[in-house]
């Protein structure tokens, strides 16, 4: 007996049908023993938003802020970081939402999706990392 055959997921809705062969999901067996299936990812995390601002970082025209080293940022955009540093270092949480309000109101946006993208900056990794 050999191994089971691999599964297809069907994805049935009103306006379309999707069908996925599950090849490329990795088997235990191809896995040895004490290797994480992660080991080959970077251990650095990578981010869809600024975790200062909340700015998509796909949005951003320089791709990301700067690190120390030159490096891209995974982490902040090229707004809010630049060289390994914060462009703004001693602001409050409270002056970025209003910040990013205003620039938000400038581009266009109704006031409420201004409130509605800005009331979770406070629960981003540099505000929380530095709350109290």
């Amino acid at each position: 007996m050999g191994r089971p055959e691999k599964p297809n997921l069907t994805i049935a809705r009103a306006d379309t049908t999707l069908n996925f062969a599950l090849e490329a999901v990795p088997w235990p067996a191809q896995h040895s023993a004490g290797t994480p299936r992660n080991a080959n990812k970077s251990m650095s995390k990578t981010y869809k938003h600024c975790q200062s601002c909340g700015m998509p970082l796909k949005r951003d025209e320089h791709g990301g802020g700067t690190n120390a080293d030159g490096s891209k940022s995974g982490m902040y955009c090229s707004h809010c970081y630049q060289d390994g540093r914060f462009v703004i270092p001693n602001t409050t949480v409270e002056e970025t939402q209003t910040r990013v309000r205003q620039k938000l109101k400038e581009f266009g946006f109704p006031g409420f999706l201004c409130g509605l993208f800005t009331r979770r900056i406070p629960r981003l990794d540099r505000w929380r990392t530095t709350a109290p």
